[in-house]
């Protein structure tokens, strides 16, 4: 089985809109990709919104249409970082389980996209952080960067974390507003690549409705390099 990928960054990077675009890439193709988001929280505000949960927006794009639990199997109800949300709902990660389903995922859907909760120090037991888990997993990482100007120094220092690990490290960004300054952006561009000593693969534009067709489009189009590096 190939590896599959990490897909992270800060939280409101991109990282669901993406993987949705990869799955209907990869399914025009006539491959059965698929979506893993093992941790989630905030289960209460998004009933309570009417809007669609991560892991349902996977299984609705997902060969086979698998069931929610097996894609999101831990979802807290409250919006906390993940192990203060878990904690308050008595939830208890159970690892071999996790493990046990993540290996049955890869041999039903390949290439295999595992959704990180937001920020690679997020908590997600007692001494165990997202980056904790990624370390023992050592699946290459497709990190999502935004030119938010407010995130600077916690974008780059989350980088160059990830960049002491050794791990393989994909980098993109995505414009997550109708605006953009140009000048900003060639300056957080040279930032990264500078700190990361590697290219990024590219930004994908700002879209007003995000249709997974259309996110599938804009990756062909504008994210080609990476496409390249996951179908290997």
């Amino acid at each position: 089985m190939s590896k599959p990928f990490l897909v992270w960054g800060l939280p409101g990077s991109g990282k669901t809109g993406l993987i949705q675009g990869l799955i209907w890439y990869f399914g025009e193709k006539g491959q059965a990709a698929g979506a893993f988001k093992p941790f989630d929280t905030g289960g209460l505000a998004k009933n309570a919104a009417e809007v669609e949960k991560d892991g349902e927006l996977f299984c609705r794009l997902m060969r086979q249409e698998p069931n929610e639990n097996w894609i999101n199997p831990y979802l807290a109800h409250e919006s906390y970082p993940v192990e203060m949300a878990f904690r308050r709902d008595g939830i208890r990660i159970d690892w071999k389980h996790l493990q046990q389903s993540m290996t049955l995922l890869r041999q039903h859907y390949q290439p295999l996209f595992i959704e990180m909760p937001g920020g690679i120090l997020t908590p997600l037991e007692e001494g165990k952080s997202g980056l904790d888990w990624a370390l023992e997993l050592s699946f290459p990482v497709i990190y999502g960067l935004h030119p938010d100007q407010a995130n600077l120094a916690w974008q780059l220092a989350e980088l160059k974390l990830l960049k002491q690990t050794g791990l393989e490290l994909h980098l993109w960004m995505s414009n997550l507003g109708p605006s953009l300054d140009g000048d900003y952006l060639f300056f957080l561009w040279e930032q990264i690549e500078a700190l990361c000593e590697r290219q990024l693969e590219g930004l994908l534009p700002y879209q007003l409705e995000l249709h997974p067709e259309g996110l599938a489009t804009s990756i062909k189009e504008h994210l080609p390099g990476l496409l390249k590096k996951i179908e290997g």
